[in-house]
């Protein structure tokens, strides 16, 4: 605590603690980390499964799912919705679409894929953008991302357009084991390092001031 020369206290607030708060390359995602036990009712996104997801849990080192060899499906994954509108974007924007993966993949895999439904289909996936390939594996934490451009033919329900990206999964000879934390998704063709949302990060600092009686 410090007091200033009318001698009001003021609490101090670490530089580690405001290091997540920037201008540019915003995270529009809420709650991205993906590192909890459940997912908290303050995020702008729902998680869902692609085909075969035998096994899927939010844990405090990420989400956590896995595919089996027998599924048969490609496209098996855990992955996450939104409205591009919720997030603030509008048809025909770039984004830059980023995250940290760990684990195994199946030898036959869609990568880090984008889909949504058209006007001609209501069907999430009548629209697919496969990614590149995943490896064998990411042994260690390694961040992945792609651009997209949000196009005009994604069909509007009630006046917003939902666009669903996959983190990859796959089939083939090897079972897939995949870990997933610090989702980022921004305005724009250039990938940023992580960063919390500034909602998500201004949320900490005023719960940090709570615990320390300042708020």
């Amino acid at each position: 605590m410090i007091f200033d020369f009318l001698g009001k206290s003021h609490e101090i607030v670490e530089k580690k603690d405001l290091d997540s708060i920037r201008v540019g390359g915003r995270n529009r995602l809420r709650e991205s980390s993906l590192c909890f036990d459940s997912a908290p009712s303050t995020r702008n996104w729902d998680v869902m499964n692609l085909n075969s997801v035998n096994f899927r849990e939010f844990t405090k080192s990420g989400l956590h799912y896995k595919t089996l060899v027998s599924n048969g499906a490609q496209n098996s994954s855990s992955g996450i919705r939104f409205t591009i509108e919720d997030l603030g974007f509008e048809v025909g924007d770039d984004i830059a679409i980023s995250c940290e993966l760990k684990g195994s993949f199946g030898s036959t895999n869609s990568g880090f894929s984008i889909m949504h439904a058209t006007p001609q289909s209501a069907n999430f996936y009548a629209k697919i953008y496969y990614g590149a390939p995943h490896p064998e594996s990411y042994p260690k934490w390694t961040r992945i991302s792609r651009i997209f451009k949000i196009p005009d033919n994604i069909r509007e329900t009630s006046g917003k357009h939902e666009l669903f990206i996959f983190f990859g999964g796959g089939y083939g000879d090897r079972d897939a084991d995949v870990w997933v934390r610090n989702v980022q998704i921004e305005k724009g063709t250039v990938c940023t390092d992580y960063a919390p949302a500034p909602e998500d990060a201004l949320a900490r600092i005023q719960a940090l001031e709570a615990a320390l009686g300042g708020g």
